[in-house]
């Protein structure tokens, strides 16, 4: 299976205002993924996965300086990303992040949580932070993560969240669940899951195995060189490409 992975994308097209950050190209994300079209349309993925943070939907002191209602304008942004995918019409997966309005997100997506696609169970987790921005995986999103592990008839399984759940950062910014060791062990343990995809760490993770499964969390696609990265899937092996739409020397243009 190859999957096309981009993250954070913090984009703001319609939604007026800007990112707090100034590395966080937001206004320019729409055009970056229209540069983006043709590389992943000559990739021929099965699968796109849009790991969270969609928008830079507002919560800083600058837009709090300037209000105005975002929804109008953030529902607008996700309808342009849906018909991005749409033109693609390649199988896609987007999940939410802590930058996005989760009611609005499962109002233009409909995310389901479970779904299988060339030969692999794709599970889908739309995990909450607490007031300290620790991730959490609690409730029926537990619940489902626990039923999944346990199923001796699943193919083998791709995870896709925004945290982190491996390798466990939280040096300055708890980029990672609050159980995230736990985690990785049960999902390694369990033996039926092959990947597991993540976003939030804009410098992103290249992949990592423990046992018999791959952890990776994608860069920022929102910040320079502007990244988007993709994976070969088989069995076993997992091989993994980056793409910079502002090249490197030496790197895929």
């Amino acid at each position: 299976m190859r999957i096309v992975h981009l993250s954070d994308l913090h984009m703001r097209y319609h939604l007026g205002g800007a990112s707090g950050i100034p590395e966080r190209r937001s206004r320019g994300v729409a055009a970056l993924l229209r540069t983006a079209t043709p590389t992943i349309r000559d990739l021929a993925p099965d699968l796109i996965v849009l790991s969270g943070d969609l928008l830079e939907f507002p919560r800083s002191d600058a837009d709090s300086r300037h209000p105005f209602d975002p929804i109008p304008g953030a529902r607008r942004d996700l309808v342009y990303l849906r018909r991005w995918l749409e033109e693609l019409a390649v199988p896609h997966v987007v999940i939410p992040g802590n930058h996005d309005d989760m009611a609005l997100v499962e109002e233009v997506f409909h995310p389901s949580g479970t779904r299988d696609l060339g030969g692999y169970r794709l599970v889908t987790f739309h995990d909450p932070e607490d007031a300290d921005h620790v991730p959490h995986r609690t409730g029926r999103q537990r619940e489902r993560f626990e039923q999944v592990l346990a199923d001796p008839t699943s193919p083998p399984q791709i995870h896709l969240q925004h945290y982190l759940i491996w390798p466990p950062y939280r040096d300055g910014y708890p980029y990672a669940y609050a159980d995230a060791e736990a985690l990785a062990e049960q999902i390694v343990g369990s033996g039926n899951v092959r990947l597991v995809l993540s976003g939030h760490y804009h410098e992103g993770v290249p992949p990592l195995r423990l046992g018999d499964t791959w952890f990776a969390a994608a860069p920022a696609f929102c910040e320079p060189p502007y990244i988007f990265w993709a994976y070969d899937l088989a069995e076993d092996v997992l091989q993994h490409s980056a793409y910079h739409l502002a090249p490197k020397p030496g790197s895929h243009a």
